[in-house]
């Protein structure tokens, strides 16, 4: 009887504990807010030929892509990211048209030195006119305080 007892016992407490649902780990608030900073300062970096902000965005290695299904397809490092981006840094390009972003659907995920975040940016000019719509994706890691550019992927919305 006491055998009996003693696996009915160990029989619900495995019942109990396998029905608990992990719980999704969340964000604070202050490291979400950070890893937006850091892509909204890449991205106006990039917009206003700023070299030095959008440069200060990214880590400085190997290791780091950048990828679209808009050419160039997929850079690998940062040395290749730089060269294919220096045009945007020449002096004397013709300025470029104030565009504005908006990042809908913004959801950010941290995990120890290491962020993703995922969003919709949808691109206005001046008067507010829909320039184009893309489905983004930013991996970031924590170096120090800052957080900065590992993994950039860009897919345009039809």
């Amino acid at each position: 009887m006491k055998l009996l007892s003693f696996a009915f016992v160990m029989l619900i407490g495995f019942i109990s504990t396998s029905s608990v649902q992990a719980q999704p780990a969340t964000t604070a608030p202050s490291e979400e807010t950070a890893v937006k900073k850091a892509i909204e300062d890449e991205t106006q970096g990039f917009m206003t030929r700023n070299e030095q902000r959008w440069s200060n965005a990214w880590v400085h290695a190997p290791y780091i892509s950048w990828s679209s299904e808009r050419g160039p397809f997929q850079l690998l490092g940062w040395e290749n990211i730089h060269q294919a981006f220096a045009y945007n840094f020449v002096s004397g390009q013709p300025d470029r048209p104030t565009v504005s972003f908006q990042q809908d659907n913004f959801k950010v995920s941290v995990l120890d030195k290491t962020a993703t975040a995922t969003f919709i940016q949808l691109s206005k000019n001046a008067d507010g006119k829909l320039l184009g719509k893309s489905n983004e994706v930013r991996v970031l890691e924590k170096q120090g305080n800052d957080w900065k550019m590992i993994y950039v992927y860009s897919r345009t919305i039809n």
